[in-house]
């Protein structure tokens, strides 16, 4: 099923989108060739010269077309959009307007009308790199709350149609998530769609069980822990975690899970339990040694979150963390045994 039916206002064509042109204009292009002034160009040439001088990663190129009057760039991102939907099967996963296009919004001012007109140009792509939907997430987030009133429906029909698709790559699918999930969350006052989202089964599971969902701080302390990429974190990061209720209740929930973990849950886990790490009490030692074990069991097998709690283990004292350092050094792979005996050398003297 598609979502134009969904859509709570038609999405007409803009008046001022350009037609694509018969020709290409960057044949000849190095990474060295300047860009044309667009104000001596057609919008189908700037947009041709644009796109081939971001294909080539030009130093400047991106921020020389920053620099472009935010009409022009509108009307760029329009026609790059309606050839990304249309011409979806030219594209490599790395490639085309998934990158470009949000080099180009910076500045720009969107409508109702303008993501009613994405969205529905986008019912149908073919899904293979993305790219059909990467500006209709952008307009979506740069809306307001008032803008977005009954746009609900429509963008959680577009995520559950993106989101498990295995064609489209997984930092895609993260940044589509964000975008959508974000958007979705703003028009309906919901959790974002793509927080502890339902093709994940521990997601599902939180989702459902757990009532401090609803709560102030929520989407906040989540977003946070997702947000890092690292087994450790930085001291910034560090530093901006909350440890709201929300963040202790998943890592109880996770506690007791013996499904499946995806990538995407086992991140937000690691950024979860770091977060705890803020709190020194016993509870908080009892809870991520319990963390650190489910983490490194055959059931979850969440790499990323045994890793890190790992690493907080070692700074805790205590009985606890010896004790689940050691049940953890027969139970993780090799990868991680070389982690835990490290962490078990650096344990605090009792």
């Amino acid at each position: 099923m598609g979502w134009t039916e969904l859509l709570p206002e038609p999405g007409d064509e803009p008046a001022d989108l350009v037609a694509p042109p018969r020709r290409r204009v960057a044949n000849g292009f190095t990474r060295d060739t300047p860009l044309p002034d667009p104000a001596t160009v057609g919008v189908a040439d700037a947009v041709e010269a644009a796109e081939t001088a971001l294909a080539y990663r030009s130093p400047e190129a991106k921020r020389a077309i920053r620099a472009w009057p935010a009409g022009l760039r509108r009307q760029m991102v329009m026609w790059m959009h309606r050839k990304a939907v249309t011409e979806w099967w030219k594209y490599a996963p790395s490639d085309g307007p998934v990158r470009d296009i949000p080099a180009l919004t910076d500045g720009i001012s969107w409508t109702r009308s303008e993501l009613a007109w994405a969205l529905r140009t986008a019912d149908g792509y073919g899904q293979f790199d993305g790219a059909g939907f990467i500006l209709p997430g952008l307009i979506a987030t740069s809306l307001t709350d008032a803008e977005l009133d009954g746009f609900g429906p429509v963008l959680e029909a577009v995520f559950d149609a993106f989101i498990t698709e295995q064609s489209t790559p997984s930092r895609v699918r993260a940044k589509l998530g964000e975008l959508y999930g974000t958007a979705f969350a703003r028009a309906t006052g919901e959790l974002p769609l793509d927080l502890l989202p339902w093709h994940d089964p521990f997601g599902e599971l939180a989702s459902e069980s757990l009532p401090e969902m609803s709560e102030p701080g929520v989407e906040r302390a989540l977003r946070h822990a997702l947000s890092l990429k690292s087994v450790i974190p930085s001291k910034a990061w560090l530093s901006r975690a909350t440890v709201a209720p929300i963040v202790p209740a998943v890592l109880t929930c996770f506690s007791g899970y013996r499904g499946r973990v995806t990538a995407g849950t086992d991140q937000l886990l690691r950024g979860l339990a770091w977060t705890l790490s803020r709190d020194p009490s016993d509870e908080a030692t009892a809870l991520l040694c319990q963390v650190a074990i489910t983490a490194g069991s055959s059931g979850p097998r969440a790499p990323q979150t045994t890793a890190a709690a790992v690493e907080i283990l070692a700074t805790r004292s205590g009985p606890g963390p010896t004790r689940a350092l050691g049940e953890l050094s027969g139970i993780v792979t090799k990868t991680v045994l070389a982690r835990v005996k490290v962490a078990m050398s650096r344990l605090p003297a009792s």
